[in-house]
């Protein structure tokens, strides 16, 4: 399968799962409105060819669980609206996390350190 993320995936606003996970030709940035689906608890877009940033609106998705962007080409910063995500368990995405350090070249500090401590910090 090939093509980009549709963003009439928004419309289905009851939607909890949304896994696209190695398909490898999926390609382009993940639709902004994705972070208006409020219901959504598990977002995997594992193993394509994803790009873009991780939108700060993504603090909106109360409910999300598990976030795994990885094996995309995904870029930018770990964002601090993730610490609001209280029901986060499971957050992988290695392309990002491996280009941050702190002063100490330490990726566990710092914004880390304030998710969930129950959060089980996935990193391939």
């Amino acid at each position: 399968m090939s093509g980009s993320i549709d963003p009439a995936v928004c419309d289905l606003s009851a939607l909890t799962s949304f896994i696209l996970a190695d398909w490898k030709g999926i390609t382009g940035e993940i639709p902004p409105c994705v972070n208006s689906l409020a219901s959504l608890r598990i977002l995997d877009l594992n193993g394509n060819k994803i790009t873009g940033e991780i939108h700060a609106e993504i603090s909106k998705l109360s409910k999300l669980a598990v976030l795994n962007l990885a094996e995309n080409q995904i870029s930018g910063e770990i964002l601090a609206s993730l610490t609001s995500l209280a029901e986060l368990k499971s957050l992988c995405v290695p392309e990002i996390i491996n280009t941050i350090t702190d002063d100490n070249n330490n990726i566990c500090d710092g914004i880390f350190a304030k998710l969930n401590p129950d959060m089980d910090l996935d990193v391939l």
